[in-house]
């Protein structure tokens, strides 16, 4: 359009730079759904899951880092980073230089911000000044780089799904100026019921109803609200029914007293300062694989897994082959679980995504979880460091609308 005076001309730049200023910056829910793995919205007929991932974007399957365990893939997501990287290489691991444990079940470790490395995007969106809120998002607790969300909640298993959905809303119907501009949100029921009953039990399927109610909800408030939201939604991993008949008693063939040691189910690792120890348990657990599981010297574990570069990961590790699981004698077996080799298509979770900045209609490939940090932090339009993260922003550029 030409404009024939130039005081138009003026009028209409004003204008247009006026409209740019009041024009609200997008905001952000990332919501992860523990457990759920990337079949399952078809398998169980979740509508609301369905129709996200026809009207905005998916991928066939989101892949998780190893281990495919809940606190490092949540935290690989919410940083961009590899366990390897960002240290928090499991629920449950040993740090030699501390002599001592991170324990996800204990608060004081949870809340302990030393313990985690990387910039979680809480912590990225606070440097720019935008406010932001977490309902149990792993880290989320503690102080990082001087830093915790605007809003967050200590975790409670006692809290039911609906009340983490309606502190959604709340957040997003604060005024202007305490809403906070990204939020994340975690939900544990399709992983409790998974672990507890199995991937083909009636209760995982209430479950996953359950869940796909809550986004439902949230989708119907979001769409009476006068303001640009973007609805991301993930899981950190899948679920695989188990040998629970018939687990690996470790005990019976691993002599343990003298070295430290992490048992989670899936994966077992062995720390020891003195190498002559490790290196003489080596023969005797490869002896007892017998296609059970696989044993790696820490030198050993295959490059795929990015599961080396860490003081915190065992000097030997043993890796059960699905559907096997460890266990000490005594103790109750999940009948599903997780923790897998990330190359193991039961292992992968969900993407979908939808909002004024997600291309509709989207399918993507299977993608790394890492992926999605920058994804983020694009939506939201703050910078980042491409050297601080493992994320490369360009897997993801096509579900973008800039």
């Amino acid at each position: 359009m030409k404009f024939k005076s130039p005081i138009l001309f003026l009028f209409a730049v004003l204008s247009l730079l006026s409209c740019e200023e009041n024009k609200e910056q997008p905001y952000v829910i990332l919501i992860s759904i523990d457990g759920f793995r990337h079949d399952y919205a078809e398998k169980f007929q979740a509508v609301n899951l369905l129709q996200i991932a026809r009207e905005g974007a998916s991928a066939t399957s989101l892949i998780p880092c190893y281990p495919s365990k809940t606190f490092p893939n949540h935290y690989s997501i919410i940083t961009g980073l590899y366990p390897e990287n960002h240290g928090i290489i499991d629920n449950y691991f040993y740090e030699p230089d501390r002599n001592d444990y991170y324990m996800s079940n204990q608060s004081a470790k949870v809340q302990d911000g030393s313990w985690y490395g990387g910039t979680p995007l809480w912590v990225l969106a606070k440097q720019q000044d935008l406010k932001t809120a977490t309902y149990f998002w792993i880290g989320s607790e503690a102080e990082i780089k001087g830093h915790r969300p605007d809003y967050y909640k200590k975790f409670d298993s006692k809290i039911k799904s609906e009340n983490i959905t309606s502190q959604i809303i709340s957040w997003l119907k604060l005024p202007q100026k305490d809403r906070p501009q990204l939020i994340n949100a975690y939900y544990s029921l399709v992983d409790d019921a998974g672990h507890d009953f199995g991937t083909e039990s009636p209760e995982l399927a209430d479950a996953i109803l359950e869940m796909d109610q809550n986004i439902g909800k949230l989708r119907n408030e979001i769409n009476q609200l006068d303001i640009p939201v973007n609805l991301v939604i993930v899981s950190d991993h899948g679920m695989t029914n188990t040998n629970f008949e018939e687990p690996i008693y470790y005990e019976d063939f691993i002599q343990l007293e003298h070295v430290n040691h992490i048992y989670r189910d899936a994966l077992l690792m062995i720390y020891s300062a003195d190498s002559n120890k490790v290196n003489r348990m080596y023969d005797t657990l490869k002896t007892n694989e017998k296609g059970r599981y696989s044993t790696y010297m820490k030198s050993e574990i295959p490059f795929e897994y990015h599961f080396q570069n860490n003081d915190r990961i065992g000097d030997m590790l043993l890796i059960a082959n699905p559907p096997n699981i460890f266990s000490p004698r005594g103790q109750a077996i999940d009948k599903g679980t997780h923790g897998y080799d990330p190359r193991h298509g039961d292992m992968h979770g969900i993407f979908y995504a939808i909002g004024p900045n997600i291309r509709e209609s989207s399918k993507i490939n299977s993608f790394e979880n890492i992926h999605i940090y920058p994804m983020i932090s694009d939506l939201l339009n703050i910078p980042y460091d491409t050297t601080e993260i493992d994320g490369d922003y360009r897997v993801l550029e096509a579900v973008v609308i800039e």
